[in-house]
């Protein structure tokens, strides 16, 4: 075979280069000391805890400065609704830039690492704590840029991207434990299913981005109607879903009523026109001593079977099952 000459050589062939004097280089770990400032280490002045096992796994508690008070009772800000967690179970609180644990005679007991303590403990990052039989925490310290990167994630993984409210993952979660606190203490507690109105002809008529801005208004419109201890969580779409703790059906119908009344005032103005929407609510309480709902979920259903009704008797209202 022929040698080829030098216009058919192979492609894949490296050309020869002419080499040229090489020029000193600063290495690349010379350059970045003198390019890029080293970055101050901030302290390590907040403490949260995330809940590995209990009954709302995910969730987190943060504490700065002042105290965190762990426990079962009402009136706390972060309740832990175990049966083995006592009213106040323990304290958690920052001395001299360092964070503590203190158990304030539990019946079950607080442990850290698998001990359980006595008195006063001071916590390191990545400690477990175990409150009772069954409610798990990781520790993590951490300065302010990375709690509130814990907290955003948190709330990533828990409220709806484009309302704001929880989404519907959480109220799953949430409602199991209200009905097993309404259970045991013998308390109401009501579900409130709301679907906006023919919501399709405002995406239809004015686009999608009406759409949005017409929900993102609406809910917040009405979570300044409802109490700070109800919870409002998109269900899906333009289905929305209310949690209110201790309201029974009569209280609960005048709830629904104040939202609906809240909805139909409101108008959005989208562009060079103003968009008012109206909803059907339904309504389903649980009284341990006249309930027929033996779960949540049989619950929320009669709630959903409850908004059918308000749909057929004409829309714009509020109907319990």
């Amino acid at each position: 075979m022929a040698a080829k000459s030098r216009h058919q050589r192979s492609p894949f062939r490296t050309p020869r280069r002419v080499s040229k004097p090489i020029k000193k280089r600063r290495s690349s770990s010379t350059f970045q000391m003198q390019t890029q400032p080293e970055l101050a280490s901030a302290p390590r002045d907040r403490c949260t805890l995330t809940m590995l096992s209990g009954p709302s796994p995910g969730s987190v508690h943060h504490l700065g400065r002042g105290e965190l008070i762990l426990g079962r009772d009402d009136d706390l800000p972060y309740r832990i609704d175990d049966i083995a967690v006592s009213g106040r179970h323990a304290r958690l609180f920052c001395k001299a830039g360092e964070f503590f644990l203190e158990d304030l005679g539990s019946t079950n007991g607080t442990f850290v690492e698998g001990s359980r303590i006595r008195g006063t403990h001071r916590l390191n990052d990545g400690d477990r704590v175990q409150l009772g039989v069954n409610t798990l925490f990781r520790v993590a310290l951490q300065d302010a840029t990375e709690q509130e990167a814990a907290r955003r994630l948190y709330d990533a993984a828990v409220r709806d991207p484009l309302t704001g409210v929880y989404n519907r993952g959480h109220f799953e979660t949430l409602i199991v434990s209200e009905f097993a606190f309404a259970a045991r203490h013998k308390t109401p507690l009501s579900v409130l299913f709301i679907d906006f109105d023919h919501f399709s002809e405002v995406n239809n008529t004015h686009g999608h981005q009406a759409g949005d801005e017409v929900l993102r208004t609406e809910t917040r419109v009405i979570s300044e109607a409802i109490r700070t201890e109800d919870l409002l969580a998109r269900y899906g779409g333009e289905e929305f879903v209310l949690v209110a703790r201790g309201i029974a059906l009569e209280h609960a119908l005048i709830l629904g009523e104040r939202v609906r009344s809240t909805v139909a005032r409101c108008i959005v103005p989208w562009e060079d026109v103003a968009i008012g929407v109206t909803v059907s609510i339904g309504v389903a309480s649980y009284h341990h001593q006249r309930s027929p709902y033996a779960s949540p979920e049989q619950l929320v259903a009669a709630a959903d079977r409850a908004v059918y009704r308000a749909k057929n008797a004409g829309r714009d209202r509020v109907c319990a099952v």
